[in-house]
Formats: structure tokens, C-alpha cells, sequence
């Protein structure tokens, strides 16, 4: 074989990965497109949440809890606002901090801030749950910044597009078809103003097991941020949410961490509306799992929310 040959063996394999590296890039970015392209669901959630300009009065931030039990419409009937709900599943205020400086990118911040935390999982980090999702909007820059501390495969994933594609995998490239053919799934028709029902039952107990809550200085520290930073831009409220009686029963240490977050928004005049041992709310009869609200249980704490609500 003559040096001639080999060099353009070489030069045919060079063109021959830029040609399929090109062609990764291509469909990475219909599949990115057609992700944000979708108009309903989770996916048309986050591009609302990450790439357009808001203007709410009210917004709602929190976990799965606040996403499938704070419905903006039945609190928009009651006090004549406008709201929204940006609670993602696994929000802890870690997380919440990051999505609330994501969101200000390009929407305004608005007359009230709740803030919904979950007392009973605050003993450590929540991780990033299903991560993959935000990678079509990582050009928030917040997002490109904060994200990689949870999960470093997004920003590998968005930069090198075979890659990518390995992480978006069927569900992304299903998603990215119904955005580009405006399509939609039964599931996703069940977002309004970002609440959603959570779409499966599970076990509402037995409990049996006592677990010892508490709250790693790390969450207080992230929630005392949000305190600091953006109270002086807009009133604040802390919701601490409901859980079924059999729940109650067998979590110790709840009232040390209800003090502690209690104390907190007292020193920065904040109200707390604690609905954790409400017991219009304790029933089984009001949840889908042993960790959220159905429908029915979303509406009373919503409309409970609303009446007691500190500010008009």
C-alpha cells in the first residue's frame, strides 16, 4: 500500500465520521425543536417555564406535592389573580432556588411567591429527577450553569450530539413527533397553568415503619436565600403541605422542622399557612398515593389555600 493510498483512507474515514457526526447533530437538534415545540404537557410547561416571557401575580413553587395538588384555576376563581404553578417533581429548595433564577431569565418576577416545601423530605439533597427533560432548554443559561451540579450528562449531552441522542432515547424522540405534527397524549391535555394530576394511584398505606425526619442545614440555608434575595421584591408565603393520617403516624420529628422554617419566616416577616395535620385534609379518601392528593383532595387544599391566603 503506497502513502497515497493511506492518506486517503484516512481522509475517507475523517469525512466519513464528520458526515455522521453532522448527521447526529441534525437530528438532535429536530428532536431539541421538536421537543419545545410541543404545546401542551410537561414539555410546553418547560419551555414556558425556561423560554418565554411571564407576567403572573401569583406563582407556585415546590415538588410533585405543590405540581399535583396547587391548581391555579381554582385559586384564580377565588382571589381574581392570575397564576401559575412551577412545581417539579423532587423541587426541594435547592432545586426550587435554581428553577425560581431560571424563570426570572425572562419572566418577571410576581406580586406573590409561595413557596411549598415539603417538611418530611428535607434530611438530604433531592436528586434532579428525570434530568434528561431539561436538556432541549438548557440555552437558559441559569439552567446551562446550575444544572450539571445534579446531573454533568446534560451539558455533555447538549454539546456532543451522539451522545445526546443516547440520553433522549424513544420517550424524548415520541415527544419530539408530537411536537412537530402538533399531536398531544391524553396526559398531557391534563396540564393547566402547570398543576397536573398525578396520572396513576398507588398504595395509600399501611405504614408500619417510623422514620426520624429532620433538615440538613443545606435546605435551610437555600430556603433563607430565597428569603433574603426576593423578599424584598415580592411578598413571599411558605405553604407546608398536608399528608394522610396513617403518614403522620409514624413520622418523628416533624414539629422540630416546623419550628425551624416557622422561626425562619418570622425573622424575615414571612407567613407560613401549615396545613401538614390539617384534619380536613388527613383523610385516605383525599389522596392518590401515600405522598399526594387527588383531584378532589387538590381542590379543598387549594381552595383552603386560597381562603386563608394573607395577601389580596
Amino acid at each position: 500500500m503506497n502513502s497515497s493510498t493511506s492518506s486517503f483512507r484516512v481522509w475517507h474515514i475523517i469525512a466519513y465520521v464528520a458526515a455522521l457526526w453532522l448527521l447526529c447533530m441534525a437530528v438532535q437538534w429536530m428532536m431539541m425543536a421538536g421537543i419545545r415545540a410541543n404545546r401542551t404537557g410537561e414539555f410546553a410547561k418547560l419551555r414556558h417555564m425556561f423560554m418565554e416571557a411571564n407576567d403572573y401575580e401569583t406563582l407556585f413553587l415546590g415538588s410533585s406535592r405543590a405540581e399535583s395538588g396547587l391548581m391555579p384555576d381554582v385559586f384564580d376563581s377565588i382571589l381574581q389573580t392570575r397564576s401559575y404553578n412551577i412545581a417539579l417533581t423532587g423541587a426541594d429548595p435547592l432545586q426550587m432556588e435554581v428553577l425560581l433564577e431560571a424563570w426570572l431569565v425572562h419572566s418577571k418576577m410576581p406580586e406573590v411567591l409561595v413557596l411549598s416545601v415539603d417538611v418530611h423530605q428535607l434530611d438530604r439533597p433531592s436528586p434532579l429527577y428525570n434530568s434528561i427533560r431539561f436538556m432541549p432548554y438548557l440555552k437558559n443559561p441559569v439552567l446551562r450553569q446550575r444544572l450539571p451540579e445534579w446531573d454533568g450528562r446534560l451539558v455533555r449531552g447538549h454539546r456532543l450530539a451522539p451522545y445526546g441522542l443516547t440520553l433522549l432515547g424513544d420517550r424524548y424522540l415520541y415527544a419530539a413527533i408530537r411536537g412537530w405534527t402538533g399531536q398531544s397524549i391524553a396526559f398531557d391535555r391534563s396540564y393547566s397553568q402547570g398543576y397536573v394530576p398525578v396520572p396513576a394511584p398507588g398504595p395509600v398505606g399501611p405504614y408500619t415503619d417510623t422514620l426520624q425526619v429532620s433538615i440538613i442545614p443545606e435546605q435551610l440555608a437555600a430556603l433563607e436565600r430565597m428569603l433574603k434575595a426576593h423578599g424584598s421584591r415580592t411578598r413571599i408565603v411558605i405553604i407546608l403541605g398536608p399528608l394522610p393520617a396513617g403518614r403522620l403516624s409514624t413520622l418523628e420529628g416533624l414539629e422540630g422542622i416546623r419550628s425551624l422554617i416557622g422561626h425562619l419566616a418570622a425573622e424575615y416577616e414571612v407567613p407560613v399557612l401549615d396545613f401538614v395535620e390539617d384534619s380536613t385534609l388527613t383523610g385516605n379518601e383525599w389522596y392518590i398515593d401515600f405522598n399526594h392528593l387527588n383531584g378532589q383532595g387538590a381542590r379543598l387544599w387549594t381552595e383552603k389555600v386560597a381562603r386563608q391566603f394573607p395577601y389580596e
